[in-house]
């Protein structure tokens, strides 16, 4: 549980350049961050080309900005999370596709714009934060099961993912 003041959980330097990424996690959200521009999921401490921010936007969307490749900001529909419910989200880039995909509970939405104009390798070389960028922008609500993969999981990878977890009815073996 995370209380949108100052709880978030530090990640170090985890020393990878990959092209290819996928970023999951469940989330239970109460509100978002005040102050306007977003509400961050997984942030590194600062902002430099190739470093990635996952966040969620003031209209409820979800954002996957990777600092120079392209158009930053790759953004789903508005209302992508609802708040009080559980919520699975996933985002997969792939540098040779130039492209992200985003997913929620299994199911891909669309990404405005979906493609990079200059893709580029991802790199976690400076310490990041979960929940939370530069001890700002602090999510109100629960996260559980938050992974980062380098790798570009599949859509069926994907759907696997959600359908695992208990509350979707799914059976675990």
């Amino acid at each position: 549980r995370f209380d949108g003041i100052s709880g978030h959980v530090d990640v170090p330097v985890l020393d990878v350049e990959t092209d290819q990424l996928t970023i999951e996690v469940w989330i239970n959200l109460e509100e978002l961050a005040p102050g306007g521009c977003c509400t961050s999921l997984f942030s590194p401490d600062g902002w430099q080309p190739g470093w990635l921010h996952y966040n969620l936007r003031t209209d409820n969307n979800i954002e996957f900005a990777l600092n120079s490749g392209g158009p930053n900001n790759h953004n789903t529909e508005a209302d992508a999370v609802p708040f009080d419910e559980w919520v699975y989200i996933a985002s997969v880039y792939d540098r040779d596709e130039a492209i992200v995909r985003t997913y929620v509970n299994g199911g891909e939405l669309d990404v405005n714009p979906p493609d990079f104009s200059s893709p580029q390798p991802v790199l976690f070389e400076v310490p990041a934060q979960v929940a939370a960028w530069e001890d700002t922008r602090f999510i109100t609500g629960l996260l559980d099961e938050f992974a980062i993969y380098d790798s570009a999981l599949s859509e069926d990878r994907i759907l696997a993912h959600f359908q695992a977890a208990p509350s979707t009815g799914a059976s675990l073996l």
